[in-house]
């Protein structure tokens, strides 16, 4: 089968589309288990995120597009493609102390990216987590963590690594 294979990775379902000449065409659907809530935390597991996407996927070997939440991430070890961390969500806020210690510096990031500092952006959810546990930015500085989004994550997962 020919065309081009959409994943829609969404916060509560996962879908996939079949576009070809003609109508495109809805393959399936799938519901997601609940976030996991902890205080400002939400988070996912992104190995069963994954079994997911494959299992959407089935034995598809065409062209593949995704779209994903770009403020949810998670690290995971380069040598062994394994999760260190759970996806984090878009909407997990347990960087909001760290945005509210530095709102002097604002107006200088809203001028250079036109954003607020949020704590729903990965950048300040990575600040605070670097705060939390060293020892993963250690690992990163060293080379030995990717960060990625979830459809990053699924690409080095399908690929076995590979750039």
């Amino acid at each position: 089968m020919r065309g081009l294979l959409a994943l829609d990775l969404g916060s509560t379902s996962f879908r996939s589309l079949l576009v070809r000449p003609g109508l495109p065409k809805i393959l399936s659907s799938s519901t997601l288990p609940p976030a996991r809530r902890c205080g400002l935390r939400v988070t996912h597991d992104p190995k069963d995120l994954c079994l997911r996407v494959r299992r959407l996927m089935g034995a598809w070997n065409g062209s593949l597009a995704m779209a994903t939440q770009r403020s949810s991430f998670l690290l995971w070890e380069t040598s062994i493609l394994e999760p260190v961390t759970e996806l984090i969500s878009w909407q997990d806020t347990r960087a909001a102390g760290w945005c509210s210690s530095r709102r002097e510096a604002e107006p200088w990031v809203r001028s250079r990216t036109g954003l607020v500092l949020s704590p729903h952006y990965l950048g300040p959810k990575l600040a605070a987590l670097w705060i939390e546990r060293p020892d993963l930015r250690a690992k990163a500085v060293q080379g030995q963590l990717h960060l990625g989004t979830l459809d990053t994550f699924i690409t080095a997962m399908i690929s076995g690594g590979r750039s």
